[in-house]
């Protein structure tokens, strides 16, 4: 059994979304929002010296990931 790396799939998130790697986008997004909503821990998504409520990450960490799923969508149709 693999252990998912949040943090890794985040940064993967970024550069596929750079890439414009769209089924690299839809997976990794997937993946991450079912980590989140599933109560997994959170990547660290702004500087290591900005403590933020949890709450608030894990808006905008579901938010991205919604708004990565619509773009993959959108380009891969």
């Amino acid at each position: 059994m693999t252990t998912f790396d949040v943090q890794e799939a985040w940064g993967e998130l970024l550069a596929a979304l750079h890439n414009r790697e769209w089924r690299m986008v839809k997976e990794l997004a997937a993946a991450l929002r079912t980590h989140v909503k599933g109560g997994g821990t959170l990547p660290r998504i702004f500087a290591e010296d900005v403590e933020l409520p949890e709450e608030f990450v894990r808006g905008c960490v579901l938010f991205d990931c919604e708004l990565a799923l619509q773009l993959a969508e959108a380009n891969l149709s």
